[in-house]
């Protein structure tokens, strides 16, 4: 069970802060069960109700500052995500944003630069459908980082572009 106050990944929303956990009484709510009242980051002034046991949506404990340290040191090692099948590519991206792990998140999100890259080389930009998860991973992916290491998103965002970079500067 996680804590008041603490923040997690709750499903497809993101990056939630648990305001309390307690019994509801409502339309449609166990008064039985205990819920999470969770306060989604991305999203000012919304709530969300969740039972503790919620066997439907993946919930988990934000990374540690240590693995967000480890994480970002192994950018240039972390080799991105290969999608052989452009029609897999959605089916793909949803899979990662669902699971929410980082190292995933991170690996695609590498895939995604570096298509952009490439295509920036040729005066072109990526795709309607690519620009959308790429901002909902770079959404993710950043926020947690920015959250763990008490650092605004921007500056999360760049310590990882600056390690992509670097790793394209010497031809890897």
């Amino acid at each position: 069970m996680f804590l008041v106050n603490h923040y997690i990944m709750y499903g497809v929303v993101g990056i939630c802060r648990i305001r309390s956990i307690g019994n509801l009484d409502g339309e449609g709510l166990d008064p039985a069960k205990l819920y999470y009242t969770l306060e989604p980051l991305q999203s000012n002034g919304s709530t969300i109700y969740t039972p503790v046991e919620n066997n439907k949506v993946r919930m988990r404990s934000i990374i540690s500052r240590e693995e967000a340290v480890k994480l970002i040191q192994e950018v240039p090692q972390l080799k991105p995500i290969r999608i052989l099948d452009d029609k897999r590519c959605e089916q793909i991206y949803k899979e990662a944003l669902k699971e929410n792990d980082c190292c995933e998140l991170l690996q695609l999100f590498k895939y995604l630069s570096d298509k952009e890259y490439k295509r920036s080389g040729n005066n072109q930009k990526l795709s309607a459908m690519d620009k959308k998860y790429m901002d909902l991973i770079k959404s993710r992916l950043f926020g947690e980082l920015a959250i763990v290491l008490g650092i605004p998103c921007e500056k999360a965002e760049s310590e990882i572009v600056e390690r992509i970079e670097a790793t394209k500067v010497k031809g890897k």
